[in-house]
């Protein structure tokens, strides 16, 4: 009993690391770089993408130390940006790491290119 509460424990403080990192003012930086780079005029009311949520029940801890977390895009949670959250090596920095988007982000993209 006393190994599974400590594995709660140290769970819930993980956890709670993570969801602090992810709400960040390094980490919406990256976010809204990311955003950018798929859509110039995110975040502006010419973008597609207007506005985001964390999606804070998708955070997760990735095995190479990063951190998963989703975007949800227009308060819509079938268009969203699936990111992940490293730390640089030689800076300290917080960066984009792997991720992606959903399909039907994807189509509004693409249906809005010249």
């Amino acid at each position: 009993m006393l190994i599974g509460s400590k594995k709660y424990i140290y769970n819930k403080a993980v956890r709670y690391e993570l969801v602090e990192l992810v709400k960040s003012k390094a980490a919406e930086q990256v976010f809204e770089r990311t955003l950018k780079d798929l859509d110039p005029n995110a975040l502006t009311p010419q973008g597609i993408i207007k506005s985001y949520q964390i999606d804070f029940d998708s955070i997760e801890h990735c095995l190479n130390g990063g951190v998963m977390v989703d975007l949800i895009i227009n308060k819509d949670k079938k268009l969203k940006v699936y990111d992940t959250l490293t730390e640089n090596d030689t800076t300290g920095n917080l960066e984009a790491g792997s991720g992606g988007y959903s399909s039907k982000l994807a189509e509004l993209l693409n249906a809005n290119k010249p």
